[in-house]
């Protein structure tokens, strides 16, 4: 089965959030012609009115994160580093 791996966890993405990374351009591209329709067409909605927020699934909102217990039996939060790929570029 195909999936979609995080490059920097090496983690598959969740089922929603595959299809959200997939298609966000799709997602994006449909609000951007609600807004266009909504505004400049039907002018229905204000120019300065917030636009609604796509809540959209990424990997950032199912990265893989640990608490491990450090020296003196204190709680450390640890998560997955987003930018390796670009480190090991740099080196």
């Amino acid at each position: 089965m195909d999936e979609l791996y995080c490059l920097s966890s090496g983690v598959p993405a969740e089922p929603k959030a595959a299809v959200n990374i997939l298609k966000a351009v799709e997602i994006g591209c449909a609000a951007m012609e609600a807004f266009i329709t909504g505004c400049l067409i039907e002018k229905n909605v204000l120019l300065h009115d917030p636009v609604k927020q796509n809540k959209l699934k990424t990997f950032a909102t199912s990265e893989v994160s640990k608490t491990i217990r450090i020296s003196g039996n204190k709680p450390a939060h640890v998560k997955a580093e987003r930018n390796i790929l670009a480190q090991l570029i740099l080196l």
